[in-house]
């Protein structure tokens, strides 16, 4: 809304009766939320609405297009879909579907319980890499609760630059992980070529959000051990971790 306006954010329960038709497709379940977005800004042509999902498209000439791929895949990952509904100059209506958690939740969490660290290992030293600063805090977060320590760049050349400065010191990180996608710079399939010339016996580790990307089912042809996709739950993230490090 590049001249104001008014954002409006609503979020109700509903049935698989009160879904659209193309909801009620991709959704598994009886019961749901729904989140609805409705901005006053300058819309989404009708042509443009089937895109707005794909990575890199934006019709911002600062935009990443990334957002709203990224959303849209953690939604997809825990169930959900998203939809949107525009008219140029008219603004966009976004609905977000989620199933909806049947009984208490504090009763969900004792039963499912909450994962623990149960083994006390010795600290890696571990690079972590990605462009967003959230996601950064995120992993730096589960490192340490796992026991590790993380050292966090947002493109392929501060990791390249850090990388080379702690190999002159002696040391050497104990593993990577890499974001593979890395607007305007070096992603980790790259980044990942180029530290296996400096160490061959790199522990490499790629991280993404689109599932589908061959990279992430062959990553062992691109010299990687392990992959990791996002959106990251700590069990499997650790399990993750430890793997590459389990003799």
């Amino acid at each position: 809304m590049p001249h104001g306006g008014i954002l409006k954010l609503e979020a109700t329960n509903c049935g698989r009766t009160d879904l659209p038709d193309i909801a009620d497709s991709r959704l598994e379940g009886d019961r749901f939320i729904k989140i609805r977005v409705k901005d006053k800004g300058v819309g989404i042509s009708q042509e443009n609405q089937t895109k707005i999902f794909d990575p890199y498209f934006s019709t911002k000439s600062q935009g990443g297009g990334l957002g709203l791929s990224g959303c849209y895949s953690i939604v997809k990952n825990h169930g959900g879909t998203m939809l949107v509904e525009s008219r140029l100059n008219r603004g966009s209506e976004l609905y977000v579907y989620l199933p909806a958690a049947l009984g208490s939740a504090k009763k969900q969490v004792k039963e499912k319980g909450v994962p623990v660290i149960q083994e006390k290992q010795s600290a890696r030293r571990i690079l972590v890499m990605d462009d967003e600063s959230t996601i950064l805090n995120v992993i730096e977060r589960m490192l340490r609760k796992s026991g590790h320590d993380a050292v966090t760049v947002k493109n392929g050349q501060e990791a390249l630059d850090s990388y080379k400065k702690m190999m002159q010191t002696d040391q050497s990180f104990d593993a990577l992980i890499l974001d593979l996608t890395i607007p305007g710079g070096m992603g980790g399939k790259e980044v990942m070529e180029r530290i296996l010339k400096l160490d061959p016996e790199a522990v490499g580790i790629v991280s993404s959000g689109y599932s589908t990307d061959p990279i992430l089912s062959n990553f062992r042809e691109y010299g990687f051990r392990a992959t990791i996709a996002k959106p990251y739950r700590y069990k499997d993230f650790k399990e993750v971790i430890d793997s590459v490090f389990r003799v």
